[in-house]
């Protein structure tokens, strides 16, 4: 069986946030954390999709503490986000889903991922610019 543990960027009912997350999206790591931990105890398959680099070090962290083995779980990233954090964390041997917008709404999905997170922006300017 494959979960697949994302750190969300869209607006949610207010019941269902972390407290100072609207503030803080750090502030959603320990219970993100919480969550990976569980399905690791479980011996589910974990997909971890998130640009946070101090998230995917406390995952990786978390999983050599658990004796997780690298094939037990991915990363999961956009393609053009955070090239070289994407490229650090394949480098240390765990396996790097990059996703790639397609399809007829391609350019709807981009917009909207965009205005729910404007520092995708930023990366992607980066990205650009470094070519």
């Amino acid at each position: 069986m494959m979960k697949r543990s994302a750190k969300r960027v869209y607006q949610e009912d207010p019941q269902f946030l972390v407290a100072e997350a609207s503030r803080d999206r750090s502030a959603i790591n320990p219970h993100y954390l919480a969550h990976v931990k569980r399905c690791f105890a479980e011996g589910l398959f974990v997909s971890v999709a998130t640009h946070d680099e101090a998230l995917i070090d406390a995952v990786v962290a978390l999983a050599k503490a658990q004796h997780v083995a690298p094939d037990a779980f991915e990363f999961q990233m956009l393609l053009g986000v955070c090239e070289t954090l994407r490229a650090r964390v394949h480098a240390l041997g765990f396996a790097v889903r990059v996703y790639v917008p397609y399809g007829a709404d391609w350019y709807g999905y981009s917009t909207r991922r965009l205005q729910e997170n404007p520092r995708i922006t930023g990366y992607i300017l980066r990205a650009l610019i470094k070519r």
